[in-house]
């Protein structure tokens, strides 16, 4: 083993920025998120994987819950508050068993795209060393999520678990506009030291004279797929609170993602507003939409009607931008790259099919979809297991409004927010992703969603009963502090 300083620096800050922030454990966590070509060290034992900081947190997370001498009770508690927490478990173990017998029983009766000295190549399906290393990460990930679920319910300190997301946020903003302020200056990657992952690195190039912003990830896809989870999560939390800060986090992420040159950005983008549009409409319609809707319905027509005039007006100004954006989103299906990618999802298809559906075992090949990823993978068993995850995420908030909980708690804008998070980070994986690994992002908000709404229920019902007709006291109030965590 083989220890990285920049990332025992890195991992040194982070820790004192959770103490200073009063949740050491799940700040430090959050904020190693963005953090994405960082490792703490390589394991030259396993092809020389090198794990990535956020780790550290997160076997941190899980034996602080395990530590506990309540643990059993907590954990108890925490698989019977929801279905869910049972079946990432099961899948988890359906994961780890399949990646190490999946291979060696179909051993070279189908093909399988791995990584050989920082080229992809086609290989009959054997067991390869990703077998090991990304089930580590699957199983890492899943995890966190129950040993998360398992603290909200100890504690209830969904005040941290905010400033958590808000570090998330800002962390990744600020990498982003780093790397962005030094390829202005002609620095090109500033952040290099940083990037001490064994990774294949595209973070000096540009597209039709852009430069592709990757902030502290290994490329511009990857840094698109985590800042349209942060705008995805601040601009749902926002809508429900109204809290600036929120808005402020929103905006920056938003800029950085649309200048980040990604098709995957874009793409993704495009895709998670969909949904915000057709309610926002919805709720136009229906004569009840918040101010703070209107504003940024308004504000959205007013980007669109500029964007419009200018290139009417300007086009000399605009072309570049159009040359781009054709050429990222519009013609991308015409490049190498895409199609390379898209023969690496059409033999995973094949490959699921050779398999007989079960899939040919985490690790063992990588596709350019999570979801094609899931199918050739994890066979139908699993594509069905994150498809009922999925749905009973999406359903969260339903259930904590449909006991009445008031729309400006912040508990409630937690939960809409961690769903839209995770249903960003599944858009933009499904878009780029070559794993079946969902990630620790869609882990730690599938656990924050599932367990903020159950507990919102069972307090407002005891409320409702206790008080009777008395004005019960706003759930902020009932908050512990952030110091608890």
């Amino acid at each position: 083993m083989e220890l990285s300083l920049a990332g025992l620096i890195v991992i040194v800050m982070l820790l004192l920025i959770g103490w200073a922030a009063g949740a050491t454990i799940l700040i430090a966590l959050m904020c190693a998120i963005p953090f994405g070509a960082t490792a703490w060290g390589s394991l030259p034992a396993l092809g020389g994987s090198s794990p990535q900081i956020y780790t550290v947190f997160a076997l941190l997370l899980v034996g602080r819950v395990v530590s506990n001498p309540q643990a059993i009770l907590h954990l108890r508690v925490a698989f019977g508050s929801h279905w869910i927490m049972p079946l990432i478990a099961g899948i988890t173990a359906y994961t780890l068993a399949g990646s190490i017998v999946y291979p060696r029983v179909f051993i070279g009766q189908t093909s399988a795209f791995v990584p050989i000295k920082g080229a992809i190549f086609e290989v009959p399906l054997s067991p390869v060393a990703g077998n090991i290393t990304q089930s580590a990460y699957f199983a890492l990930g899943a995890l966190c999520c129950i040993a998360l679920a398992a603290d909200l319910h100890r504690r209830r300190n969904y005040e941290a678990v905010i400033k958590a997301c808000y570090a998330w946020c800002a962390t990744n903003a600020l990498l982003g506009i780093i790397d962005f302020c030094g390829k202005l200056v002609g620095l090109t990657d500033i952040l290099a030291p940083i990037r001490t992952a064994s990774y294949s690195y595209l973070t000096a190039s540009m597209e039709h004279n852009f430069w592709r912003i990757a902030g502290g990830f290994s490329e511009a896809s990857a840094f698109a797929g985590n800042t349209i989870a942060c705008v995805a999560f601040a601009f749902a939390y926002w809508r429900e609170t109204g809290a600036r800060i929120a808005i402020v986090l929103c905006a920056a992420n938003l800029a950085l993602l649309v200048l980040s040159t990604s098709t995957t950005a874009y793409v993704a983008l495009a895709l998670v507003c969909l949904p915000v549009l057709a309610s926002l409409l919805v709720n136009v319609s229906r004569a009840n939409i918040a101010r703070r809707e209107l504003h940024i319905l308004l504000l959205g027509l007013g980007v669109v009607a500029l964007s419009i005039a200018v290139v009417v007006m300007v086009p000399k100004v605009a072309q570049p931008f159009i040359d781009m954006l054709d050429y990222v989103v519009l013609r991308k299906g015409e490049s190498s790259s895409a199609q390379e990618r898209g023969y690496w999802n059409q033999k995973s298809i094949e490959s699921a099919i050779d398999t007989f559906g079960l899939g040919v075992g985490l690790g063992s090949s990588r596709a350019s979809s999570w979801i094609i990823a899931v199918i050739s993978q994890l066979g139908v068993a699993g594509a069905l297991g994150f498809i009922a995850i999925i749905y009973a995420v999406l359903r969260a908030p339903i259930h904590a409004r449909a006991v009445g909980i008031k729309a400006t708690t912040k508990p409630a804008g937690l939960i809409r927010g961690a769903r839209a998070a995770a249903f960003a980070t599944i858009v933009s994986g499904s878009i780029s992703g070559a794993a079946a690994d969902p990630g620790m992002t869609a882990f730690l908000f599938f656990a924050i969603a599932i367990t903020t709404a159950p507990a919102l229920v069972s307090r407002n019902r005891q409320k409702h009963t206790n008080a009777g007709t008395t004005k019960s006291p706003n759930l902020v109030t009932m908050i512990p502090h952030a110091h608890q965590a």
